[in-house]
């Protein structure tokens, strides 16, 4: 019976060791691509604003209606909320 014991430690002692690994590896990319998010999400910010600020001189120079530009605008700040919100949720957590 003590042989088949011994049969089994290899495997697990093997299995246990791999799965370490894949954690080690899966932690690693991910703290990794935290801050790529981040960087990415400041960058989306801003594009957003920019078109933001294009569309309101398409407005004003009379190339879209009233009626289009508060709907896309709206559509651009309801995104860019989104995105201040998860940026300050980063922020937070790398606080603490």
């Amino acid at each position: 019976m003590g042989n088949k014991r011994r049969g089994w430690e290899f495997p697990v002692l093997l299995t246990t060791v791999i799965l370490a690994v894949i954690m080690f590896i899966l932690a690693i990319l991910m703290l990794g691509g935290k801050e790529e998010d981040y960087e990415y999400l400041l960058d989306r910010r801003d594009r957003l604003q920019d078109e933001l600020i294009k569309l309101k001189s398409m407005r004003l120079e009379g190339k879209i209606s009233e009626k289009e530009y508060r709907r896309v605008s709206k559509m651009y700040l309801k995104e860019i909320r989104k995105i201040e919100e998860k940026l300050e949720k980063m922020e937070k957590r790398k606080k603490n």
